[in-house]
């Protein structure tokens, strides 16, 4: 005789197939719990050991205006740095790259110099005049890595020795 739960006529392997049937179908916990004899604490066990918030549908995303795509179309081509698409526009990096590829832009701007010929010398100017890196570095709103890379300035031991 095969083993019965407490709750209905179901076994648990019967229960367990068809909980993370419906998981896999795309079923939310409510549903499956409505619909079956069960915890919802088996369920969200279950939930876990499939990865089944990996296995739901997302929604379709969000959709642009033609005026609106001309616009970011019109940024790009213009020369705009992605973060300043992102921030305009309320778009996220990938829908940037994506409006780039489409207008044949496949350049990698990761390493791109984001400090000019004069701002490196002015960075340098700050740091002799004993200014900390970290404010040079949000002085040109870049990242302290990129200033450190650019600028050869380096103080050698204590103020007023060389």
């Amino acid at each position: 005789m095969s083993k019965q739960s407490n709750i209905g006529d179901h076994t648990p392997a019967e229960l367990q197939m068809a909980i993370v049937n419906r998981l896999r179908g795309g079923w939310s916990h409510l549903e499956i719990r409505e619909t079956l004899p069960v915890r919802i604490g088996v369920i969200m066990k279950l939930s876990k050991q499939i990865g089944a918030a990996y296995l739901k549908r997302r929604g379709r995303g969000r959709r642009f205006t033609a005026s609106l795509k001309e616009q970011i179309r019109a940024a790009v081509q213009a020369g705009k740095r992605s973060s300043e698409l992102q921030k305009e526009f309320s778009v996220d990096y990938d829908t940037t790259i994506q409006f780039r590829r489409e207008l044949g832009d496949f350049e990698n701007r990761r390493h791109w110099m984001k400090l000019t010929a004069a701002q490196v010398e002015e960075a340098t100017e700050m740091l002799q005049r004993d200014e900390k890196w970290r404010t040079v570095a949000t002085h040109f709103n870049v990242a302290l890595a990129t200033l450190q890379r650019h600028v050869v300035y380096r103080k050698r031991g204590a103020k007023g020795t060389p």
